[in-house]
């Protein structure tokens, strides 16, 4: 009898956890989807603000490069995939400022950029089957790099740089890299039409149809290029005004410079 009267009790319990569970599977079930709605529907809104509002967020980036870190090019910022969009923003203080700066950086982000392009052609033909005027653009690249973005933030003259030694830094070598890249294409040109017109070919230097090569330049102006890559070594605490009549004067000279190996090769 207590046998029996125990597996009925089993049995009764049984039973209620069985009406129990089917009460509560529904609200289980309704639970389960619920949670998984919200936690998909918040996933999703998530993404869609990140897609939406990831260039709104991130105004600027600077990215550093590993390979220029490994170079010990400091800062090691890649200048090909960094950004900012602050561009506009500041546009009216570097107008107020200097009025050729906007210009300036555009056509040093070109440099690099053709820099960029260039070296891949390097890899493959050499860097002697250039033309005259990307060797002149490698050149410019080459100071906008070592000399005006590489920074040594241990010596007292390059530890930090103000603005307007940038600025004069700046308009220095794109000064020398567009009366070079003048140089040698109005005097290759004049060259090709001397050839055309004698049937004979102009020599590779000074007296040789008025033809101006990059290895000519460097010649002649070896002294010129080191200076302008020097001039990053111009002690700040020296004054803005001593400086900036220092680079100037640089800037004059390069002109003159090339203006006067122009006329020598003529």
């Amino acid at each position: 009898m207590e046998r029996g009267r125990e597996r009925k009790v089993e049995r009764d319990f049984l039973i209620r956890v069985t009406r129990v569970f089917a009460l509560l599977l529904p609200f289980l079930f309704l639970s389960l989807f619920l949670y998984f709605f919200l936690f998909l529907r918040s996933r999703s809104s998530f993404l869609f603000l990140e897609s939406n509002n990831k260039n709104k967020l991130k105004q600027k980036q600077k990215t550093t490069d590993k390979k220029l870190a490994q170079r010990k090019h400091f800062p090691s910022v890649n200048w090909g995939i960094s950004y900012s969009k602050y561009d506009k923003a500041l546009e009216p203080f570097y107008d107020a400022f200097d009025p050729e700066f906007v210009a300036l950086r555009k056509t040093a982000r070109e440099i690099l950029q053709k820099e960029s392009e260039i070296s891949d052609i390097v890899q493959l033909v050499g860097k002697d089957s250039l033309a005259e005027g990307d060797k002149v653009t490698l050149e410019a690249a080459r100071f906008l790099i070592e000399d005006f973005l590489q920074q040594n933030g241990f010596s007292s003259y390059d530890r930090y740089c103000p603005f307007y030694k940038t600025v004069e830094m700046l308009r220095n070598i794109i000064a020398f890299y567009e009366c070079a890249t003048a140089a040698v294409g109005r005097a290759g040109g004049a060259a090709a039409g001397a050839t055309a017109g004698s049937g004979s070919g102009g020599a590779s230097g000074v007296g040789g149809g008025g033809k101006v090569t990059f290895n000519l330049i460097k010649s002649r102006l070896g002294d010129l290029l080191y200076k302008l890559s020097s001039q990053k070594f111009e002690e700040p605490s020296q004054g803005e005004e001593a400086v900036k009549a220092k680079l100037r004067a640089l800037n004059e000279e390069i002109k003159e410079r090339f203006r006067a190996l122009e006329e020598e090769v003529r």
